[in-house]
């Protein structure tokens, strides 16, 4: 088995550990998320660690990741740098593992620090008047994400996290592997919002937020922000009931 691996220099002491992770992952720490991936969390010299190993890869994109593209483990490294470099909040990328094999990815691994941070879809709970300030940070977040070229392709509320502290929101983007970065336009930020499930009462107040700094009116951002997510839902049943159809 080949090994890719790469650490950050401030974590150089992690190398054992982070190259033993194939031998060690499922045994190690507390797994806090089981899905398409799999996310554990440990302490290693009083550093608290996010682990996410990237699983159900289909035999195509294992080729594909070990000859044309690079692996997921390696992009989110990579962007998270970049986000760090222009400014903006994401874990501390500490380093990334890829196991190859017979000319395939096998176990690839992405591990950064943790973030005490909450995901923002927690804030829908909240009392309507600290979700709607909450809501109108985000926007202007977001807008500036967009002002300087950055398009995180699974922006979503739980791949956003914010911190609430003396009035003030931070907000930290996580699952950095799907990125592009560009050049600002009014089309191309909307469409960058079509996974971004804020509910409809909070909608119109994300739209106002963001119009604030361009050269829209609300209600025109409100409506383009809604037409697009409704093209993005339909476009998701579509391929759903597809998917049920080859099953069956």
């Amino acid at each position: 088995m080949k090994k890719e691996i790469h650490i950050n220099d401030k974590y150089s002491d992690f190398h054992e550990f982070i190259d033993n992770l194939p031998a060690n992952f499922e045994s190690i720490g507390d797994l806090i998320y089981m899905g398409r991936n799999y996310v554990r969390v440990i302490t290693i010299q009083d550093t608290r660690l996010v682990i996410k190993s990237f699983d159900h890869i289909t035999v195509f994109n294992r080729l594909v990741y070990a000859t044309i593209r690079q692996p997921k483990a390696t992009r989110s490294y990579i962007n998270s740098q970049k986000l760090l470099q222009k400014g903006f909040e994401t874990p501390e990328p500490v380093g990334y593992l890829n196991c190859f094999k017979n000319g395939v990815l096998g176990q690839s691994y992405y591990i950064s620090e943790y973030t005490g941070s909450r995901p923002l879809f927690e804030v829908f709970t909240m009392n309507i008047d600290l979700s709607e300030i909450i809501i109108r940070d985000f926007a202007r977040f977001t807008l500036n994400l967009h002002m300087n070229g950055i398009f995180h392709k699974d922006y979503n509320v739980r791949n956003v996290l914010y911190k609430r502290e003396n009035n003030s929101t931070t907000f930290t983007l996580i699952d950095n592997n799907r990125m592009w970065f560009g050049k600002y336009s009014y089309k191309s930020s909307l469409r960058n919002l079509k996974r971004t499930e804020i509910p409809e009462y909070l909608m119109g107040i994300f739209a106002d937020e963001y119009a604030k700094e361009t050269s829209r009116h609300k209600l025109d951002t409100l409506y383009d922000y809604c037409k697009i997510r409704n093209k993005y839902h339909k476009y998701k049943v579509a391929k759903r009931l597809l998917r049920n159809n080859i099953k069956l």
